[in-house]
């Protein structure tokens, strides 16, 4: 169930992912690159031991969090 949560915060995170300061061409090379890290880590950290995924998961979605406020505080 670990690689599912952590493919899913990774997932959050990319369609999250935007910086206004790059050109859409840029900014979507990267979105693609960051899906494809995704897949990666999916089956990268399938095998792993399930308490470093907990914790990778839990790091993941604490600067999914941390990076929705600072967006929220910059629109402000």
């Amino acid at each position: 169930v670990l690689p599912f949560i952590i493919a899913g915060i990774k997932l959050l995170a990319t369609i999250n992912y935007g910086d206004k300061q790059l050109p859409e061409r840029t900014l979507k090379n990267q979105r693609i690159r960051l899906y494809l890290m995704t897949l990666v880590f999916f089956v990268l950290f399938y095998p792993f031991p399930a308490a470093m995924v907990y914790y990778w998961s839990l790091v993941n979605l604490w600067q999914l969090i941390q990076q929705h406020f600072k967006t929220q505080i910059h629109k402000k």
